[in-house]
């Protein structure tokens, strides 16, 4: 995962707290021909502070940047 967020160009926390992670799922999409859907959840927990694996059905709960 570190390898894939330096390819999106987030080096920091603080980077990715400002992210918004379907934007940056979208890009890694772009980069890599193979992503998992997972990643597009672990990217939303990081950037909510929440565990990845709530993220998978957010609907309207959480405000996300965009």
């Amino acid at each position: 995962m570190a390898e894939k967020l330096y390819a999106l160009g987030i080096k920091t926390p603080e980077q990715m707290k400002k992210a918004n992670p379907e934007k940056l799922f979208e890009r890694l999409y772009t980069i890599y021909p193979k992503v998992d859907l997972c990643e597009l959840y672990v990217f939303r927990g990081a950037v909510l502070d929440i565990p990845w694996w709530e993220c998978k059905n957010l609907g309207r709960k959480y405000k996300l940047k965009s």
